[in-house]
């Protein structure tokens, strides 16, 4: 014990350089595992907020899905009047033109009847016969 008392005695510059190195590093290793746990709950709490954007985001995903399909449900369904519309209109289309060639037709029958009274009346003068002597 005596041997070891005369060395640091001695040596006591060296001995005091060594243990303050080693103490330095002891603190140095501590404080880097704490700096990496540190990290750790930082990555940790940067991994659950990319996690909850994540799960925000296939959210809004579902969310446009759903109504992309009920756009296009309404999309069928308007698609579906438009038709109906249109062949209505191609009836009624079709209905006018009907009625425009009974129209013409009758005027023409007009123009015909109208020639024979007009005829009648002329034969009527001619003979001294009037409509009011009927």
């Amino acid at each position: 014990m005596q041997k070891i008392k005369d060395f640091i005695r001695n040596n006591l510059g060296v001995v005091v350089i060594s243990v303050s190195f080693i103490c330095l590093f002891i603190g140095g290793c501590l404080l880097r595992t704490a700096g990496e746990r540190g990290n750790d709950t930082s990555a940790t709490r940067a991994m659950a907020g990319v996690e909850d954007g994540i799960d925000r985001a296939e959210r809004g995903v579902r969310t446009a899905q759903r109504e992309i399909a009920n756009a296009e449900h309404e999309l069928n369904g308007a698609r579906k009047t438009t038709d109906e519309i249109t062949r209505t209109n191609q009836d009624s289309q079709k209905l006018i033109a009907e009625c425009e060639r009974i129209i013409s037709r009758h005027e023409e029958s007009i123009k015909r009847i109208e020639g024979i009274i007009k005829d009648v009346e002329t034969r009527n003068k001619e003979n001294g016969t009037s409509e009011e002597s009927n």
